[in-house]
């Protein structure tokens, strides 16, 4: 008992030491974020279509599950799409 009591004071300090050293690598690693969005930015103004937009791209198709319908469904996009009216719809020709 008497060796943990004798241990308190570095014990103390130790953990003084690793909570500087924790917020200075959060500060660090707020800076750095900053920095790499500010980079970003400057891509995107500098080329719309550059190194930032496909990092944007990548990061937005992670993101976005692919639309796959079913047949049936399919089926159906087409009949609305491409529906005829009757009134519209061409006569043939006779005789030709």
């Amino acid at each position: 008992m008497a060796g943990r009591r004798n241990g308190a004071p570095a014990r103390a300090t130790v953990e003084l030491a690793y909570k500087k050293v924790k917020q200075e690598l959060k500060y660090m690693i707020i800076e750095t974020k900053r920095n790499h969005w500010k980079r970003l930015l400057e891509d995107l103004d500098e080329d719309i279509w550059g190194d930032g937009f496909k990092l944007v791209m990548r990061h937005l198709k992670k993101l976005t599950p692919p639309y796959n319908p079913s047949m049936t469904r399919r089926l159906e996009i087409v009949k609305e799409l491409f529906t005829v009216k009757e009134s519209s719809a061409r006569k043939p020709k006779r005789g030709v």
